[in-house]
C-alpha cells in the first residue's frame, strides 16, 4: 500500500506574523552627529515683486518654496528655485532674494546646528552649489508644512517634534547629497566627515578623543577612521591628535605664564608626566626647556 501525503489545511485566522527590524547602532552610528536647535520658523506669502535685502546671520536657515519662483544670490553665486525646490543658507552667508514670479509663497526654518560634542557648528556643506536642491521630493514638503503648524498651535510637545522634523531633513538632505553611512559612501562624502572631524579636533583640542568614539559619532568604522584619516592628513589619528596638542602647547608655553602642570591639564591630560614625555618625543626637550629658550 504506497503512502499518502497530506497536507494540512491552514486556517489564515490562526496564523500570525511578526516583521521587525534591529538597531545596528554600533555600525551606523549618529548620522554626522549633527544636532540641530531650533530657532524660529515662519512662512512668507506675496502677491507683489518680493526683495529682501542683501544681509549676513549666524543661524542655520531652510527655505522651501511653496509656490512662485526666487532668483537667491549666495556669496556672489546667483541660484533660481521654484515650486518645491528647497534652499540652505549657512552661517556667514552674504544674501538675499528676489521673487522672479507672484504669487510667491515659501516656508523658512532657522536653527543652529552641534556636533556630538556640543560644539556649535559654522557648516557642513563646503560649496554654495550642493546648497539648492531641485525637485527633492522625500515628502520635504510636508514636513515644512508639519514644522509650521506645530509651532502655530503649539500642542504638547511641539518643540520635539519639530527639532525631530528638522533632524529628517538633515537626513533628507545628507541622503540626497550621498553623504550616508553605507559602504557605498563617495569620496567626496568621506573626506566631508573627515574636515569635521579635524574642525572638532581643533576646537576642542582641550578633550580627549577616543578613537572608537569618534568612528561610531561619524558613522564609520574603527578602521575605516584610520585609513581615510591617515589617507587624507598623512598621520595616524591618535598622532595628528597629538601634534594638535603639542602645538597648542608650544603656543601656551610661549605666550602665557601659565605652569606646565596648568597647560597640560588645560589640553586633556591628567598625568603631567604622560604629557611631558610627549612633548619630548616631539621636540626633543622637555616643556621647561622649551620655555627657557624663549
Amino acid at each position: 500500500m504506497g503512502s499518502v501525503k497530506t497536507k494540512r489545511k491552514v486556517n489564515k485566522k490562526d496564523t500570525q506574523r511578526n516583521v521587525f527590524f534591529q538597531s545596528d547602532d554600533y555600525k551606523i552610528g549618529r548620522v554626522l552627529g549633527l544636532f540641530p536647535k531650533f530657532l524660529n520658523v515662519g512662512k512668507q506669502e506675496s502677491d507683489v515683486a518680493y526683495n529682501y535685502k542683501e544681509h549676513v546671520q549666524d543661524e542655520y536657515e531652510f527655505i522651501y518654496i511653496l509656490k512662485g519662483s526666487v532668483e537667491y544670490k549666495c556669496n556672489d553665486e546667483k541660484f533660481v528655485v521654484e515650486a518645491d525646490d528647497m534652499y540652505l543658507i549657512q552661517p556667514g552667508q552674504k544674501h538675499k532674494e528676489t521673487s522672479l514670479s507672484e504669487p510667491l509663497a515659501f516656508i523658512y526654518v532657522k536653527f543652529f546646528l552641534y556636533n556630538y560634542r556640543g560644539v556649535r557648528m559654522d557648516s557642513f556643506l563646503k560649496e554654495t552649489a550642493l546648497q539648492k536642491f531641485k525637485k527633492p521630493g522625500r515628502g520635504l514638503r510636508e514636513k515644512f508644512i508639519k514644522i509650521f503648524d506645530e509651532m502655530q498651535y503649539q500642542e504638547l510637545g511641539f518643540k520635539q517634534i519639530v527639532e525631530n522634523r528638522i533632524s529628517e531633513i538633515l537626513i533628507d538632505v545628507m541622503r540626497l547629497l550621498k553623504i550616508t553611512q553605507s559602504e557605498k559612501e563617495s569620496k567626496s562624502s568621506v573626506n566631508n566627515i573627515i574636515e569635521l572631524i579635524i574642525e572638532d579636533i581643533a576646537t576642542n583640542v582641550h578633550k580627549q578623543y577616543s578613537v572608537e568614539e569618534v568612528a561610531r559619532a561619524y558613522g564609520l568604522s574603527k578602521s575605516s577612521l584610520h585609513h581615510v584619516f591617515k589617507k587624507q592628513t598623512g598621520l595616524p589619528f591618535k598622532d595628528y591628535v597629538n601634534r594638535v596638542k603639542i602645538k597648542e602647547a608650544e603656543y601656551q608655553l610661549t605666550v602665557t605664564d601659565k605652569t606646565v602642570t596648568h597647560i597640560a591639564w588645560s589640553l586633556g591630560f591628567s598625568n603631567v608626566y604622560y604629557f611631558c614625555r610627549l612633548f619630548k618625543k616631539y621636540k626633543g626637550i622637555t616643556p621647561t626647556e622649551f620655555r627657557n629658550r624663549r
